[in-house]
């Protein structure tokens, strides 16, 4: 049946009225929307063909008509249907098409059509001025590229968890318009090895691309000042990682990746400088991260709080003379670390400090220290031999706990000792 643009009527880019025949009617190109009722009553109608530049449907716009199906033709070229039966079209989701929020048949609803790129899901940011791109939707492809515009708005951002376990996700083109990657947000994408971050994004949330474990290589632009806690931990195929010079901080963990063989800091950064294969940060020279070939600087204060977490390449460590503290999980699973040398000057190790160091068969614990704090090296199996010095006056909870190879140790005459910070094999002697 042919139709003619004289069967509707057409005001600002909205049907007003549809006056044909029925049968199968195409929408014509230019019009954005399908006003109320515009076609109510046509009980000839039996299909409608919506092109890609309608946006939105009105209030019971085929109400009381004959439509039984409904084809959407994406902005791609190709098309969704949906068949209505008995049961008006309520929240289909179709495919790459659009999404029917509402009722097409019932005079109480309304009806919004939601493109979706690629299949991708957007959601307009609460003060209306952009976008940010929240999930996958219906999309299958293992390769998807994420658009800078929706809905004539700039996406400016990738939402919270938006692509979090797409264990098929192999790469993820983004645009230049994005400026935040929101935490969680390619959290476990096991088979994802291509990201390119633009150079317009400013932070990389916390645990952003957590587990992330087929992610080869990353580029940071030098224009993230921000990189959240967490960020790339158990990357375990990342090898290395350069720290542009706009990066002002860096989170607790976010470059935990467990094989690193080299980290390095742009010299023109003036937070963090790289040195021996370590992170530093230069107000408070604190170790901020390192890697299975650290070497750690003469010139620290502290190893920072999980600074060499989970990393499992290395084996000897010797902290350098004037460091004062070592941060809570410094070491923490560290499962092939054999030895460490701590000097005198340290004064505090953290909780966890060396939690699951499953390989370190001896520790001399220095003369400043006054506590062993909790869990310090909990679940070090292989730890044989502890000698502590006569300042130690507190040994926390379970600090030795699963420390099964551990058969004696000797501890100051009025050092407190908490619960569970022993295995029931040790026997604790007094001096």
């Amino acid at each position: 049946m042919e139709q003619s643009f004289e069967d509707f009527t057409v005001e600002n880019g909205v049907l007003i009225k549809y006056k044909g025949t029925g049968g199968n009617v195409v929408i014509p190109d230019g019009v954005t929307a399908i006003g109320e009722r515009a076609f109510e009553g046509c009980t000839a109608l039996t299909s409608v063909e919506i092109s890609e530049s309608v946006n939105t449907i009105g209030k019971a716009a085929f109400y009381g008509s004959g439509l039984n199906k409904i084809r959407f033709v994406t902005p791609f070229g190709w098309s969704a249907e949906s068949e209505s039966g008995s049961t008006p079209f309520s929240s289909a989701d179709l495919y790459n098409g659009a999404t029917v929020a509402e009722y097409f048949t019932d005079p109480e609803w309304a009806c919004r059509v939601e493109w979706k790129r690629n299949c991708l899901e957007y959601k307009i940011a609460k003060d209306g001025t952009a976008c940010l791109c929240t999930g996958m939707g219906d999309c299958t492809q293992a390769d998807i590229e994420i658009a800078s515009v929706y809905e004539e708005k700039p996406v400016t951002a990738i939402g919270e968890w938006a692509f979090s376990k797409c264990r098929t996700l192999r790469s993820v083109a983004i645009p230049d318009s994005v400026k935040c990657i929101g935490e969680f947000a390619f959290s476990e994408c096991k088979s994802l090895a291509n990201v390119k971050i633009p150079p317009t994004v400013t932070e990389i949330g916390e645990f952003a691309f957590q587990k992330c474990t087929g992610l080869a290589g990353i580029t940071i632009p030098d224009s993230v000042t921000k990189i959240g806690c967490w960020a790339f931990s158990e990357c375990t195929s990342l090898a290395g990682i350069t720290i542009p010079a706009s990066v002002k901080s860096i989170g607790q963990g976010a470059l935990a990746c467990g094989n690193l063989v080299a980290v390095e800091v742009s010299p023109e950064n003036r937070t963090y400088y790289s040195a021996g294969n370590c992170v530093v940060e230069r107000a408070t020279k604190i170790v901020v991260c390192g890697c299975k070939n650290s070497v750690i600087p003469s010139a620290v204060a502290k190893i920072g709080q999980d600074a060499f977490y989970q990393c499992g390449g290395i084996t000897t460590i010797t902290v350098p003379s004037g460091v004062v503290s070592i941060g809570n999980e410094a070491f923490c699973q560290c499962e092939n670390l054999v030895s460490v040398t701590i000097p005198n000057t340290v004064t505090e190790i953290g909780k966890a400090a060396f939690k699951d160091c499953t390989s370190l068969i001896g520790i001399t614990v220095p003369h400043g220290v006054t506590r062993i704090d909790d869990y310090t090296f909990d679940g070090c199996k292989r730890l044989a031999a502890v000698t502590v010095p006569d300042s130690l006056g507190c040994i926390g909870f379970c600090a030795f706990r699963g420390c099964d190879s551990l058969r004696s140790i000797t501890l100051p005459a009025r050092c407190a000792v908490g619960k569970n910070a022993f295995p029931e094999s040790c026997t604790v002697q007094r001096k």
